[in-house]
């Protein structure tokens, strides 16, 4: 995709705003007399005018909730929206219209709605996160910040705000841990969990790098069994696995098809802090930027006071990425940018094994010890073994999915 300029012009025609925007609640101007964000009181019906063109994807572009949470919206439907636009803009027919994004003042959609163009002005038009910020936060109405999907249905204690999401698309993008122009949607959505058709439950966070999958079991009963996963991951160059939560597989159906496998057992499977450490440690996300891109990426990533954690080792782990960059490169500035994004069609096929089994084995040992001495040891019989977080929102997000489908059928 090329970026597109957002070189200002002097002013806009009075027309505009008084005849075709004139029930307008706001409007928030990203191209000068060409792209808006509009806010409407209600739903209506918006018929394009000789000089404006208008569209909504309030219902197109749907979060599926766990409990309280409403965003930001997954991958997918990012990409979706930044494809939609930019088609919009390259338009023959549009060419010489104002295009006008809008959206309705329920404060879930807005915001939602709010963090994909915010993101289309990052990632296509050259804006940086505050630069995109600042035309959103022109307005009388606020955006609540996104809740985490804790299941107790408390709100606001837990959150990320817009800002946060912004930015963490803005570095994923400039470390190109996602290239929209080398991007196969349909291994995404065949693997993301609310698809009511998906193919497992799987999701890359760093391309060739860690891929958060849901804990498989002996047999299908609520996740998906190991089987599931095999072809996928000899296709992708997934060599090894690594168990956080309690056993409820034999390791040896990974190992006897020539995939590592590993044990680091958590009470609560703590993927999303992992996964966050590695983030802020590489790339220098601050804990809420990590949590952004691990939530679009993966809904429902990082829950309660999984944040607090993370929140508390942000210092801690950039002291660690300076002085691993400073060890490899000679400069902790000098940060890794990706060759290949999260599922990118051209990375497909290359492989990233370069070390032997015993070499992986007595790293991970390593690593695990350490670990293992910092942390009291639980009872393998402990209720808190038997259903991880992960396990409960695998749950309410397949009723939730099945309560969608529902609703589809009979309206």
């Amino acid at each position: 995709m090329e970026h597109f300029s957002v070189r200002k012009k002097r002013s806009e025609e009075k027309s505009f705003f008084t005849r075709d925007l004139r029930d307008a609640l706001e409007v928030c101007e990203f191209i000068p007399n060409r792209l808006y964000f509009a806010t409407f009181k209600s739903k209506r019906i918006l018929k394009d005018t000789d000089d404006t063109h208008f569209f909504n994807t309030d219902d197109l572009l749907v979060y599926t909730n766990f409990f309280m949470d409403f965003g930001p919206l997954n991958l997918a439907k990012l990409y979706r929206f930044c494809r939609l636009l930019y088609g919009k803009l390259r338009l023959n027919i549009l060419s010489k219209k104002k295009i006008v994004y809008w959206t309705i003042l329920t404060s879930h959609k807005r915001t939602n709605a709010a963090f994909l163009i915010g993101s289309f002005a990052v990632i296509l038009l050259d804006m940086s996160p505050k630069e995109a910020m600042a035309i959103l936060l022109n307005t009388n109405y606020k955006y609540p910040p996104f809740n985490d999907a804790n299941m107790g249905g408390a709100t606001g204690i837990y959150t990320i705000r817009l800002n946060d999401c912004l930015s963490g698309v803005n570095k994923a993008f400039y470390f190109n841990l996602v290239n929209f122009a080398d991007f196969d949607l349909t291994e995404y959505e065949s693997f993301e969990g609310a698809n009511p058709h998906s193919e497992g439950d799987l999701s890359w966070i760093v391309p060739q790098k860690l891929l958060a999958f849901a804990g498989p079991c002996g047999e299908r009963n609520g996740n998906w069994p190991v089987e599931v996963y095999l072809g996928y991951f000899k296709e992708r160059n997934v060599y090894t696995v690594v168990r956080l939560n309690k056993s409820r597989y034999d390791s040896k159906r990974f190992t006897s098809h020539g995939i590592d496998h590993y044990d680091l057992i958590f009470p609560d499977g703590s993927t999303g802090c992992l996964i966050g450490i590695y983030l802020m440690k590489h790339y220098r996300m601050t804990a809420t930027e990590a949590i952004a891109w691990m939530r679009i990426c993966r809904p429902g990533c990082v829950i309660g006071q999984q944040q607090t954690w993370l929140e508390a080792k942000q210092s801690w782990a950039w002291k660690q990425g300076d002085a691993y960059r400073e060890r490899m490169y000679g400069s902790s500035e000098k940060v890794r940018q990706h060759k290949y994004g999260v599922y990118s069609i051209k990375g497909k096929s290359v492989s990233v094994r370069n070390s032997t089994e015993a070499e992986r084995m007595e790293k991970f040992s390593k690593v695990r010890d350490r670990i293992s001495k910092r942390r009291t040891s639980q009872d393998d019989n402990d209720e808190m073994f038997k259903r991880t977080q992960g396990d409960l929102l695998v749950a309410a997000r397949s009723a939730n999915v099945s309560k969608s489908k529902t609703r589809r059928v009979h309206p």
